[in-house]
């Protein structure tokens, strides 16, 4: 039986890259991790909300003293929405981890994003994973009012709201008590992308989403 352990959801910001453009880095939205033991690779979703196409894509992982950690095959011609992309591990990775995620195009002849990575040392098993908390996000994108919604909410009492923006600030704020939130559009902040998470009182992440405002 396949062993797969699911990392903390963390956000992972674009550095600046020189030459390369950071405005289309800015709408590339990578999210981290699963682990597999059995097959020895880690695998991050990547959401691409430009229209660059980023020819031929692929990652690298390095460790803090730029060790190669992980290693993507190219497999994909381009990247689109809630693409996974696995990395092959070919370094030890230990946790916590912090390094630096790169994203190379066409078949990795040319450097486009550098990311800064941090991976926490809270591992959660497959098993465990049925106390995650489903948030949906409705409408989305939202102008006006925009509601969340809690999937198993009795199962984990004692959630917070918390919304993000593009730089890791938090723009909001909210104690959950039912299993849903409604929320003026101007409370959260400017247009832009946002981040959803839902933390337990221990301060575990047990849910995530994206929320765009217009």
């Amino acid at each position: 039986m396949k062993t797969i352990l699911f990392l903390s959801f963390i956000f992972l910001f674009p550095l600046m890259t020189g030459a390369q453009n950071s405005t289309v880095c800015d709408s590339l939205v990578i999210e981290c991790c699963s682990f597999d033991i059995t097959q020895n690779t880690i695998s991050l979703i990547a959401s691409n909300y430009s229209s660059y196409l980023f020819d031929y894509p692929g990652f690298i992982l390095y460790n803090s003293g730029m060790d190669t950690v992980a290693f993507e095959t190219v497999n994909y011609f381009g990247i689109g929405l809630d693409q996974t992309h696995t990395l092959e591990i070919i370094h030890p990775l230990s946790l916590p981890f912090e390094g630096i995620l790169e994203l190379y195009t066409f078949f990795y002849d040319t450097l486009w994003c550098t990311f800064d990575v941090a991976i926490p040392d809270t591992v959660t098993s497959s098993e465990k994973m049925k106390d995650y908390v489903e948030i949906k996000i409705f409408p989305n994108p939202a102008d006006d009012l925009l509601f969340i919604e809690f999937g198993s909410f009795e199962s984990v009492p004692g959630l917070t709201l918390e919304i993000y923006n593009r730089l890791g600030q938090e723009t909001y704020h909210h104690r959950v008590s039912g299993k849903r939130v409604q929320i003026p559009v101007m409370s959260v902040g400017n247009p832009g992308l946002y981040y959803v998470r839902m933390i337990s009182k221990n301060g575990q992440v047990l849910g995530t989403g994206k929320l765009l405002l217009k």
